[in-house]
């Protein structure tokens, strides 16, 4: 009896417990204390779930992503430095084409104008810097009907004389040797009359010619025609040389030193035609 009493009055105290528990749970839950503290143990766990488990994996995505589209980005890079390299490769392949294709066309139009004179067309296979000025090899020979004191041109008139000759090539002599092979005989053209001179003389700095001449002549300008005069073997007559850059006196009046510019690009013979001597 004593015992099922017990229990009744256990049971009982249980009942009002949970009863009174609920009653200050239900009451605790609209007051800024239960909403301060249920946010901060939220806050607590959230903090540890992302700091141990959702930031570690968002970092390492992130990461990955970035790698990926990082080299993503230099093939793209790679691929577009290669076609710009590529086609400046190519815009610069496409101008030396073009101009070879109009010195050639230029060269051949020579045929043209100097009807009555005999020209071989050849190519510079080689010109050493130490002797840059003075001679270069040509891929014509006595072959191709080369022979040795054969004048030189180039579209720009000009450039020097046959000087040995093999079978299949060819050493010239250019105009800005200054040597003994270097004088050419010319004539100015002044009005309906010709002064008869000679090239002196190639002047580095200036990049000109001296043509020291036979006569004198009171008229003599700036701007007329230089051509060969035919004397001496090397040319024929009229082969363009250059134009009349200034007359300088000498000597206190004594002799007349005409200065010419040439038309002719020496550092740029690539193509030139042999004029056959006359």
């Amino acid at each position: 009896m004593k015992q099922r009493m017990s229990l009744t009055k256990f049971l009982i105290n249980v009942i009002v417990v949970l009863v009174v528990s609920l009653i200050g749970f239900n009451l605790l839950r609209h007051t800024s204390f239960y909403r301060t503290s249920d946010q901060e143990v939220y806050g607590f766990f959230s903090m540890v779930r992302y700091g141990l488990f959702e930031y570690p994996a968002e970092t390492v995505s992130n990461f990955s992503k970035d790698y990926l589209g990082f080299w993503e980005k230099r093939g793209e890079n790679d691929a577009l430095r290669r076609y710009v390299v590529s086609v400046a490769e190519w815009e610069v392949k496409e101008k030396m084409y073009l101009d070879e294709i109009e010195t050639l066309r230029a060269l051949n139009d020579l045929d043209t104008v100097y009807t009555d004179i005999e020209l071989i067309a050849g190519r510079v296979i080689d010109r050493s810097f130490e002797t840059w000025n003075k001679v270069l090899t040509i891929n014509i020979g006595s072959n191709d009907g080369v022979a040795v004191d054969d004048g030189v041109i180039t579209t720009g008139g000009m450039v020097g004389k046959v000087l040995n000759v093999n079978e299949t090539t060819s050493l010239i002599t250019l105009l800005t040797s200054n040597d003994e092979f270097s004088k050419i005989s010319v004539v100015i053209e002044v009005g309906d009359q010709s002064v008869n001179g000679i090239i002196n003389n190639y002047d580095y700095e200036t990049q000109t010619f001296d043509i020291l001449l036979m006569d004198s002549n009171e008229n003599l300008d700036v701007g007329q025609k230089i051509v060969t005069s035919g004397l001496g073997g090397h040319f024929p007559k009229g082969i363009y040389f250059g134009d009349v850059s200034e007359v300088k006196q000498v000597a206190e009046g004594v002799g007349v030193i005409v200065k010419s510019k040439s038309n002719a690009n020496f550092n740029a013979i690539d193509y030139i035609k042999v004029v056959k001597a006359p």
